[in-house]
Order: structure tokens, then sequence, then C-alpha cells
């Protein structure tokens, strides 16, 4: 019996003792931990990091282990520009590096710098245009990147107001009615502005027909027996050398202006020979 329980104990001692007579080993405690990285994005782009986690605008946060270099990486969308980091990073390098030691929280701001785009599709999309009307609708398109805010119109000729909107958003139709024409050449300015203040133009030149760009021009004839005619001399300048018109012995010409604006006019003899006399003095007036 006292053998049984020798034999009993020595057994018991070496199943304790793992077979090798030494120490129980201690339970292993967890030693790593792994820190978060939040990233908070403008409109405008987005943010990737390096190792991979974080796609922000989709996925904006993402943990790390300790110690880990985590490259974060700022990608503007088309018509944006980066501009720069807050929180964890600074400076406006398209790139930034952060060391985990504790959780991080970043900021990445973008701004837009395209314009909106314009087009003037009514009444033609060419840039000029010729009616006899008294007013013109105008009428197109605008997009932008963001959203446009506003189209506007102002004429050369006097006259602006504000075109109506049909839609919202990025893209959308823009029409105007009852532009004032006068006779003569109107060049309008149809503008367009987004969310972010940037401008947009396109001009149309519209031409009005009308008989208000007919000067007639009547003078003193002289009853000379050498006499072969007269001769007008028209410009734009006080000059008015820009050209010439031979009427023969009439007194009176009835002059067409090829647009608006100031014209000068001198009127002088030409006898047999083809000699001119002295200029008549300038006159001038003034075409709508």
């Amino acid at each position: 019996m006292l053998r049984l329980c020798a034999l009993l104990c020595w057994l018991l001692a070496l199943a304790g003792c793992g077979g090798g007579g030494g120490a129980a080993a201690a339970p292993r405690t967890p030693t790593d931990s792994q820190w978060p990285v939040e990233v908070d994005s403008s409109v405008g782009g987005s943010v990737l990091s390096l190792p991979g986690g974080i796609d922000c605008g989709k996925t904006c946060s993402a943990s790390f282990d300790a110690g880990t270099r985590v490259t974060l990486t700022a990608r503007p969308d088309s018509g944006f520009a980066f501009v720069a980091w807050s929180g964890a990073c600074a400076g406006s390098a398209s790139t930034c590096v952060v060391t985990l030691s504790s959780g991080q929280s970043v900021g990445a701001s973008f701004i837009d710098v395209a314009a909106p785009t314009l087009q003037i599709t009514s009444p033609t999309g060419t840039g000029t245009y010729s009616t006899s009307a008294s007013s013109l609708l105008l009428a197109g398109t605008a997009s932008d990147n963001t959203a446009v805010t506003e189209v506007r119109w102002a004429s050369s000729r006097g006259g602006s107001g504000v075109a109506t909107l049909d839609g919202g958003g990025a893209s959308m139709d823009w029409s105007a009615g009852e532009v004032p024409l006068v006779a003569g050449e109107n060049t309008i300015t149809v503008t367009a502005r987004d969310a972010g203040g940037r401008n947009s133009s396109r001009t149309l030149v519209v031409t009005v027909g009308g008989s208000s760009r007919v000067v007639r021009l009547l003078w003193q004839g002289h009853d000379v027996p050498t006499l072969a005619g007269y001769r007008v001399y028209h410009g734009s300048t006080a000059a008015a050398t820009l050209g010439s018109v031979d009427v023969g012995l009439a007194t009176d010409l009835d002059f067409t202006a090829s647009a608006h604006g100031r014209y000068y006019f001198s009127v002088l003899a030409v006898d047999v020979s083809g000699v001119e006399s002295a200029r008549s003095e300038v006159v001038s007036v003034l075409l709508p």
C-alpha cells in the first residue's frame, strides 16, 4: 500500500511539471495595438491611403498597427484643385505622412477652379445674326462642375438683364426674352456665373438693317464750264480719307453706312483735267 501511494505521488509530480521538472509557463499576453486614422475631405476630391484602407469620400477612416507610417494622397476631381491639409497634416503638398503613436484626424480641402461652360443656341450659334426686328429672344445652355447660379446679358447699345434658368445643378437651359435692338450693330454679351464666382462669356453680334443708317448729303453746286463733277470723301475720323464717291454733276448723295458709329464727310469739285478743288468743310453724323 505504501509503494502504490509513493508511485502515485511520483506520477502526479511528473505530470505537474510537464515532464521536464521545471516551473509552469505563464499565459501569453497580446502586445499588438492599432490606432485609427480619420479623414475629413471637402467636396471636390478624394484622399487615398498607403497602406490601403482609406478612400475618402467612400471610406474615410481605418485602423493601422501602431508605428505604421501612413501616406495620405489628395486627389482633386476634374475642375478642382487641392488647397491644403489640416489636423495631423499641414501644407499644400499633395501627400502627407503620419506615423501612428495615437489616433489621428486629418482634413483635406479642395477648391473649384473651372469656369462654367456657356453656349448661345438661339437665334443662332454662329456668333453673328442679321434681323430687322426691334428685339430678340436669346437662349442657350450652361453647365458647371458644381452649379450655375446666374446667367446675365448686356448689350453694347444699352440694356442688360438676367436670364431665366430652366433646371438646376450642374447643367441647365437659359433664356432671355425681349432683348432690345437698335439699327446698326448690337454686340450682346452673355455671362454665366458658378457657385464659386467664376465667369464665362459668349457674344452675339446682331446687325439690324433700316433707313436710319442711310445718310443723305446735299451741297451747293457751281456753274463752271470746266466742271466735270463732284467727289464726296468719307471716313471714321475728321480727315475723312477712308474712301470717296464720284457723283458726277449731282449735288446730293445717299450714303449707306455699313455699321453704327460716327461718320465724317467733305465734298470737292473736279475739273475736266481731273484736278480737285479745295475740300468743303468737314461735317459729321452719328449713326445709332
